[in-house]
């Protein structure tokens, strides 16, 4: 359940993986440790592991960098849509930010 959550969410369906988490997390017969990786799978930052413990977050237990750019190009567009404007998301975060790239 945890990785059909975080798949719907990278193919863009963060609607969609939010109302499969409301309902499977409605379910009786699930244990609380379940329905814990399940609400960080569809609430986490994508780069951050449903398994990794919240006091762990930032001591290297990171993922991938591209899914911080991918959510970052995300949050871009929605603003772009909210705003009424085209959505361009062909900068990088860093270009935006203006933060160097190792």
């Amino acid at each position: 359940m945890t990785r059909i959550i975080r798949s719907l969410r990278v193919l863009g369906l963060e609607e969609e993986a939010l109302a499969f988490y409301t309902v499977i997390s409605q379910v009786n017969a699930v244990s609380e440790k379940s329905r814990m990786y399940w609400k960080r799978a569809a609430t986490r930052p994508l780069n951050i592991a449903p398994h990794v413990d919240d006091e762990d977050i930032g001591k290297g237990f990171s993922g991938p960098e591209f899914l911080k750019d991918f959510e970052w190009e995300k949050e871009v567009e929605v603003k772009s849509i909210r705003d009424g404007h085209k959505p361009t998301t062909s900068k990088s975060r860093d270009e935006s930010t203006g933060a160097s790239s190792p």
